[in-house]
């Protein structure tokens, strides 16, 4: 079956977007752990969405209590979606949100932040250019 989301609210850009998302978080070797934090994951996945010209916009900001990261998408009629590539506490992993309803509620923007580990941000990056071996 075909959800109302997937026949009436994301376009076929939007749910190319994810599934590229999807795609490259599954390239991610499992071994890292809790050493890995959705503040690196998701500037990985939108440096490597740039290069394939995917045009996302990184937040920094609050899931509720727990701080977070996430990428929003600008869509036609300036509604924007929330592309969540590391969210807490649900499955699957990579989640395509419509940031217009209520289902979004929780997610925060905040200040940028000034903690980012980026050689794993680059490590990341490497490692979804390439098939996990």
């Amino acid at each position: 079956m075909r959800s109302y989301a997937d026949r009436e609210i994301f376009n076929d850009r939007e749910k190319a977007t994810w599934c590229d998302a999807v795609d490259m978080v599954a390239r991610v070797r499992s071994t890292w752990g809790n050493e890995l934090r959705c503040h690196e994951l998701v500037r990985a996945t939108a440096k490597v969405l740039g290069q394939l010209s995917r045009q996302v916009m990184l937040v920094d900001g609050k899931l509720w209590a727990i701080e977070h990261s996430w990428l929003t998408l600008h869509t036609p009629l300036g509604r924007h979606a929330i592309l969540d590539v590391y969210c807490p506490g649900r499955i699957p992993q990579v989640q395509l949100i419509d940031a217009h309803w209520s289902v979004s509620r929780g997610y925060e923007p905040g200040p940028v932040r000034t903690d980012i580990k980026l050689d794993i941000v680059e490590k990341l990056v490497q490692e979804m250019h390439h098939p996990k071996s």
